[in-house]
């Protein structure tokens, strides 16, 4: 059985928190579907589901013409093979990499704050490495557990020899 309630403008904008005329402009737009008549629109569950997507995009920093775009993909006919790829995917390709540098970002700050609140202040040797993720500079090297130099026995602990562990 498949969901055919309908909504009423006012009860999407009760559901997404959007105003009327938010969603009117989006109608005007063409993402979602226009406005017929002078009586009351009735909306499905498919705009709901479009409404979704414009909001979940315009907060990850897409633009309404991107979104436009996105939009595309949805119409496409999986069975037709374009000459040429089609705008969109070329969009979706440069939004994955912006996506990711940005995921980068914030897993770096999460890092920096989580270090802050574990350690009570926040070390400079942690501020370090926040330049390269912005790529201001390159990236610092970690040492690695196999570049550290560790006794090779009691006696070269207590005389200062190592051997390099790999």
């Amino acid at each position: 059985m498949t969901n055919t309630r309908t909504m009423t403008i006012g009860e999407l904008s009760q559901i997404t928190g959007l105003s009327v005329s938010a969603i009117r402009f989006y109608q005007k737009r063409g993402v979602l579907p226009a406005r017929e008549g002078d009586g009351w629109q009735r909306f499905d569950v498919s705009t709901l589901d479009r409404l979704a997507v414009i909001e979940l995009a315009k907060s990850a920093g897409f633009n309404l013409d991107e979104i436009i775009r996105l939009f595309d993909a949805v119409e496409a006919d999986p069975d037709a093979v374009p000459a040429e790829p089609a705008v969109w995917q070329g969009l979706a390709e440069f939004k994955l990499s912006e996506i990711d540098a940005l995921m980068a970002r914030l897993d770096s700050m999460r890092k920096l704050l989580a270090d802050t609140l574990t350690l009570g202040y926040l070390p400079g040797d942690r501020m370090h490495h926040v330049p390269a993720t912005l790529g201001w500079t390159a990236p610092t090297e970690v040492a690695s557990p196999h570049d550290v130099r560790v006794p090779a026995d009691a006696a070269g602990l207590a005389q200062g020899s190592t051997e390099r562990r790999d």
